[in-house]
């Protein structure tokens, strides 16, 4: 098939091997450096978002909005349709950041 490549020539079995392994040792600590930046990373994405996160906690008998969700939201209205609801009245608090709420009529919302 005509003239042997510079590559076939020179090919070094024995070394390519200590290459390739020498690769393989190398492999872990790369890994290492991959998951030290990704940790990095995710602490850097956290602090911006708690940045703008404004925390409020309600306590029974707040009057609060609950924004529309899709699917109790009315198709007809597209997007000029209401973005909140209510006011409904704080119930109970299950745990920080879940509420109870009825309406202002008296009737309880099924989930918090």
């Amino acid at each position: 098939m005509g003239m042997p490549t510079y590559i076939i020539n020179h090919h070094d079995p024995v070394r390519n091997d200590e290459g390739l392994l020498a690769n393989l040792d190398l492999l872990e600590e790369k890994r290492e450096q991959a998951r030290i930046k990704e940790e990095a990373y995710k602490r850097n994405m956290v602090k911006s978002y708690n940045k703008r996160v404004r925390y409020r906690s309600l306590t029974v008998g707040n009057l609060v909005l609950r924004k529309v969700i899709l699917a109790t939201k009315i198709s007809q209205h597209g997007k000029l349709a209401a973005k909140w609801e209510g006011p409904y009245v704080v119930t109970k608090v299950s745990r920080p950041g879940t509420y109870y709420l009825r309406t202002m009529d008296g009737m309880e919302l099924m989930r918090p």
